[in-house]
């Protein structure tokens, strides 16, 4: 894979680099003069000032590997950053919730509790990651404390109904659809994106479904909006 940093407002390449891992995602750092990749067992920093288009081709961007110690068998899948220096949060697929300085060593990291995590997205102080079976679970960003968790979604085989609630409606799933043998079960949540501004948050999940969620409150938390159209 390659790494590239580009001036999307000249339409020009400035600098460039290869990867032998394959890459998830990439966020940049609040003070813009680094950003950071993540993907399987790779947590690599990439380092820029402010670079100028070269006259010929591009440059190499300089980087450095994250030192993960335990975590150096693990795939990560998100990463946000913190602002004010205080380093980066990735998310790691089989559960971990790590946060590395800009040192990019592992300060500290908890456990999610799940069988995989799939997502992460930062804001306003708190970072929410999404997880197997229609898990999404928050934490504060700053100290990694558990904060809440959403209300599930569907089940899987459920009789889906209506896409849109009343505002303030219940947030029940629909009734499953089980024999006696069957267990419940959800699908998983596989993308999240915070609205600030309007304290909602939207979740994809596996099974095609969209959810947006009212966290003015977050210990109540409440469906806004369920979408079921690409579902099945």
């Amino acid at each position: 894979m390659t790494v590239s940093l580009w001036d999307w407002r000249a339409e020009s390449r400035l600098a460039t680099n290869k990867v032998s891992s394959k890459i998830f995602a990439v966020a940049f750092a609040f003070s813009a003069h680094y950003f950071v990749t993540v993907g399987v067992r790779h947590v690599r920093f990439w380092y820029f000032d402010a670079p100028k288009p070269p006259s010929r081709g591009t440059v190499p961007i300089q980087s450095r590997n994250a030192i993960l110690g335990e975590m150096r068998n693990a795939t990560f899948v998100g990463v946000h950053p913190l602002p004010d220096g205080g380093g980066l949060l990735a998310l790691s697929n089989s559960g971990q919730l790590c946060h590395f300085s800009e040192r990019r060593h592992v300060e500290r990291f908890v456990e999610l509790r799940t069988s995989r995590a799939f997502c992460l997205h930062g804001a306003a102080g708190r970072v929410f990651v999404g997880c197997a079976r229609g898990c999404v679970r928050a934490f504060d960003e700053q100290t990694l404390r558990f904060l809440f968790s959403l209300p599930m979604p569907h089940t899987l085989g459920s009789e889906l109904g209506d896409s849109t609630d009343q505002p303030g409606g219940r947030t029940e799933s629909p009734t499953p659809s089980l024999t006696a043998e069957e267990t419940v079960d959800y699908p998983d949540a596989v993308a999240v994106a915070v609205d600030t501004a309007r304290k909602r948050l939207v979740v994809v999940y596996a099974d095609h479904s969209l959810y947006a969620w009212d966290i003015a409150e977050p210990t109540r938390a409440k469906r806004i909006v369920a979408q079921h159209y690409h579902n099945g």
